[in-house]
């Protein structure tokens, strides 16, 4: 059969065995249109292009997307810790978390870093008080979402050594931390993170 042949059948909607597929939808009572079969060597229709609204929509919609998204890292895994911006009952859990820091990696009290995240005399006077049970602790923490905070308060006033490395690789799995958010904060390292003192 020449191409010219099977080309005519298609367009009768004849088979190559004589079967019509428009008489046998007919007698199915189905609607007559057929599907276009391609011819060989034939190009595919191009797909239509989405409307412009719809281009607008999805540009302005991933715009808004990025805008939260980078408002809401910087809420939950900030640059630099300053007390001062959290509320009372969330300063005294970063204080409960250098306590427990500092008891943990056998540090001093830390003093000095509670002084440089903006630390006020109600802070430092809770320093003295009795640590609460650590796991309710961590719990306390993770509910009010402050897991990178805490862990910016444990990298100041953690000690050096393995102690410490130790205790801060558990907070960050306790707190979910990604690896990328530690990294750097260790990369800009403690000294970074403190103000200058004069």
């Amino acid at each position: 059969m020449t191409i010219r042949t099977r080309r005519l059948l298609q367009w009768l909607g004849l088979a190559a065995d004589g079967r019509s597929e428009l008489m046998e939808r007919q007698a199915l009572e189905l609607p007559a249109t057929l599907s276009a079969a391609p011819a060989p060597g034939a190009m595919p229709p191009r797909p239509l292009p989405p409307p412009p609204q719809l281009l607008l929509q999805e540009q302005v919609a991933a715009k808004l997307l990025h805008g939260w998204l980078q408002n809401r890292h910087q809420t939950l895994f900030p640059l630099a810790l300053n007390v001062n911006n959290l509320p009372p009952a969330h300063r005294m859990l970063l204080v409960r978390c250098m306590q427990a820091t500092a008891a943990m990696t056998g540090a001093p009290p830390p003093l000095e870093a509670l002084a440089a995240i903006g630390g006020g005399t109600a802070e430092k006077a809770a320093l003295d008080e009795a640590l609460p049970p650590l796991p309710l602790l961590l719990e306390s923490v993770r509910r009010e979402e402050l897991g990178a905070h805490a862990y910016t308060a444990a990298l100041l006033s953690a000690a050096d050594g393995p102690a410490g490395q130790a205790w801060l690789d558990y907070l960050a799995a306790a707190f979910a931390l990604p690896a990328t958010v530690t990294a750097d904060l260790r990369r800009r390292g403690r000294r970074r993170l403190r103000p200058r003192t004069r």
